[in-house]
């Protein structure tokens, strides 16, 4: 009787050491054959960044377990492409904003609908903040100001292609900074590609990463400011205006009007459409 007993504590022990094992990452876990299934599937196979995507999708039923699998695949991407600029994250135009001065926030925007995008806010080797974006959308941040690498990796649909862009920057306490993500490709006709420019197959990209309009109503944004309507080109750090109407024409400090409506530096004259020193009259 005695051995019956030990018998089913013992089976009830393995019972419960096995169904717990398949909750965890290791060998022959179900976690372990879900992900590869994920990285098996054709549309995921040899494509990093869809297979980081495709299992993010996990963490509804797993949590933080899938984490592991996806921070491997992230240092393999890392490893394995170069790194090319991204550009400059703009500070927010709209000065209408009560952020705390031991915060920063970020506001971004994803319009590259010919692949998936991956945001990654590094602090060194640290993640900070990931984020999967898709087309047309929208996220705001909060993260302690300081000095941070910014990533976006995106993949393409019709090949296994990745792309890593990158900027750096300090962000400051009690600013906003904000950034639209897009990529702009021309045929690659060539065999090379133009400054500024990366091969993709036939085909030669480059990142978009400009300012987001976040302006107020009655306002828009011209460049990087947020400027009142019929105010459409900057001049001198300035919203300025001009119009077909020389009595319109609103020109900034340090300049007038110097013809046809447009605004010039004083002691200018606008001579073939472009600011111009006026000709010095013969002795």
């Amino acid at each position: 009787m005695k051995n019956l007993i030990v018998l089913f504590i013992v089976l009830s022990i393995l019972f419960i050491a096995c169904g717990s094992s398949d909750e965890n990452q290791g060998g022959n876990s179900f976690l372990d054959k879900k992900v590869a299934l994920i990285k098996s599937e054709k549309e995921n196979e040899g494509k990093l960044v869809a297979q980081i995507v495709g299992i993010s999708k996990l963490k509804s039923e797993h949590g933080d377990k899938v984490n592991p699998y996806i921070d491997a695949i992230f240092k393999d991407i890392c490893k394995n492409n170069q790194k090319y600029q991204l550009g400059d994250f703009k500070e927010s135009p709209n000065r209408k904003l009560d952020i705390p001065s031991d915060k920063t926030q970020i506001h971004l925007k994803n319009n590259y609908p010919s692949g998936n995008v991956l945001f990654y806010l590094m602090k060194g080797k640290k993640v900070v903040l990931k984020h999967i974006f898709d087309f047309n959308t929208e996220q705001k941040f909060e993260v302690e100001p300081g000095q941070y690498d910014i990533l976006f990796v995106i993949d393409r649909k019709f090949n296994k292609n990745i792309f890593v862009f990158k900027a750096s920057k300090t962000l400051s306490g009690g600013k906003l900074f904000l950034g639209e993500f897009n990529i702009t490709s021309q045929y690659n006709k060539s065999g090379s590609c133009d400054p500024g420019f990366h091969s993709d197959d036939d085909m030669c990209l480059k990142p978009i990463f400009k300012i987001l309009d976040n302006c107020d109503e009655g306002s828009h944004l011209v460049e990087h400011l947020c400027c009142e309507e019929g105010f459409n080109f900057i001049m001198d750090g300035k919203c300025s205006r001009y119009s077909d109407k020389v009595e319109s024409v609103v020109c900034p400090a340090g300049y007038h009007e110097a013809g046809k409506g447009r605004c010039c530096p004083k002691g200018y004259v606008l001579i073939e459409n472009k600011c111009q020193e006026p000709p010095k009259e013969s002795k």
